[in-house]
């Protein structure tokens, strides 16, 4: 029949695709390797240890503000749809 070709390219697809699979598991070791190599933060020889952890908790603040900024924009949000839908439950009562 006309399937022994299909299976025969299909099987040829399969073998190139584990080699591509296995460079790319390579590639992403040696970019692991690297990373972990370089894993100094270049900051470390322009600012001191202090400075570091004086940005990091003003980062941290930052995003704790942000974190109750969009909390209170929620409940507001909410709490006028809330609003809005007794409203038109009232009126079309």
């Amino acid at each position: 029949m006309g399937g022994e070709g299909h299976m025969a390219d299909m099987n040829q697809r399969i073998k190139q695709n584990q080699t591509l699979l296995r460079r790319r598991r390579e590639r992403s070791k040696n970019l692991l390797e690297t990373i972990r190599e370089k894993s100094h933060s270049p900051y470390s020889k322009n600012f001191s240890v202090e400075e570091l952890e004086q940005a990091e908790k003003e980062f941290a603040l930052k995003e704790r503000a942000d974190k109750l900024y969009y909390l209170r924009f929620t409940f507001i949000f909410l709490g006028s749809i809330l609003l809005l839908a007794l409203l038109a439950f009232w009126i079309f009562k």
